[in-house]
């Protein structure tokens, strides 16, 4: 399937089979597709959380308006963005020097930008993680729909909740 096809495939169902399920080995599968998804300076200011039994999925639905797709579909996924996220900034430099994308010099550049950038600017670190976890949303709803998966992105839910959750 191409990205077009894969585009017009896409619908945000509002109701979902729960006589189909998806394997956790699956669902890996297209959070790793999704992870390499782009984003400022290679940070991924993105985390998830991911209901998949039905007690899980219950607690969630039970914190986003009841809605009954959260624990309808094969799995439900919580994207959460890490407001801190260039303090991550030196792993992944690390990682770009050991792949050969850049050297030290480089790397400690980036961090020091990342730190300085982000951590002294909570606005632009806010918009930059809704631009992150917008794409890896997306990246990961396409790869589901390639993989013949509906997906139907949500909002109403209870923030404190998903967090005591």
């Amino acid at each position: 399937m191409t990205v077009t096809e894969a585009l017009n495939f896409r619908r945000a169902v509002p109701v979902f089979n729960t006589e189909v399920p998806i394997s956790v080995a699956e669902l890996e599968g297209l959070i790793d597709t999704a992870n390499l998804s782009p984003s400022s300076m290679n940070l991924q200011p993105w985390e998830f959380i991911v209901a998949h039994s039905p007690e899980d999925k219950a607690r969630l639905q039970a914190v986003t308006m009841n809605q009954p797709k959260v624990s309808q579909a094969s799995a439900s996924i919580v994207v959460v963005g890490n407001l801190n996220h260039h303090e991550h900034a030196a792993e992944v430099g690390r990682g770009a020097v050991e792949r050969g994308y850049y050297d030290e010099e480089k790397m400690k550049a980036t961090i020091d930008m990342a730190h300085g950038w982000f951590g002294s600017n909570p606005e632009v670190a806010r918009t930059e993680v809704l631009r992150g976890c917008s794409l890896w949303a997306m990246s990961f709803m396409l790869a589901a729909a390639e993989a013949s998966w509906d997906t139907a992105p949500m909002s109403g839910f209870d923030p404190a909740g998903i967090s005591k959750e």
